[in-house]
């Protein structure tokens, strides 16, 4: 897997939570900021947020969920001469990734007795509800396997 080339641009902090922030480059493109590069810098992340000003940043990652560290960090670990990939993100393919599991048993069991329940007041010859249900899941599912597999 390729790291892009880490490039310098400008931008406002948006957002400052527990977890890192959110940074709007003047490309228009939303960046993340880590949590340890926020600790390093809250100050001027939080000075940033206040006073909407631009903030120079090094951007790394992939271009469509690009990180960010600024240009005049403080943090001591932090060189230019390091790719930022090694120093601030950890870049898991895909394919390592464990799947997400959004299914919980219980939820469809009460949904299933439910659909089952209506099921007597829809008309004789008409799909069961259940089924349509489970079609539909099926169909977004393969909709989201085909969206993972697209670069």
């Amino acid at each position: 897997m390729s790291v892009s080339p880490i490039r310098i641009f400008e931008g406002t902090v948006i957002n400052v939570h527990l977890k890192g922030a959110t940074v709007r480059l003047s490309t228009g493109t939303i960046a993340a900021v880590t949590e340890d590069e926020v600790e390093v810098n809250r100050p001027i992340y939080e000075e940033g947020l206040k006073s909407k000003q631009l903030l120079r940043f090094y951007v790394s990652g992939n271009p469509r969920r690009p990180v960010v560290v600024l240009e005049q960090s403080t943090d001591p670990g932090f060189t230019k001469a390091e790719p930022l990939s090694q120093v601030r993100t950890e870049v898991v393919p895909r394919s390592t990734a464990p799947p997400i599991r959004l299914i919980n048993p219980e939820f469809e069991k009460k949904m299933d007795s439910y659909l089952r329940s209506v099921e007597g007041d829809a008309s004789e010859g008409t799909i069961p509800l259940a089924d349509i249900r489970q079609r539909y899941k099926r169909r977004r599912a393969r909709r989201f396997e085909a969206q993972k597999e697209e670069p």
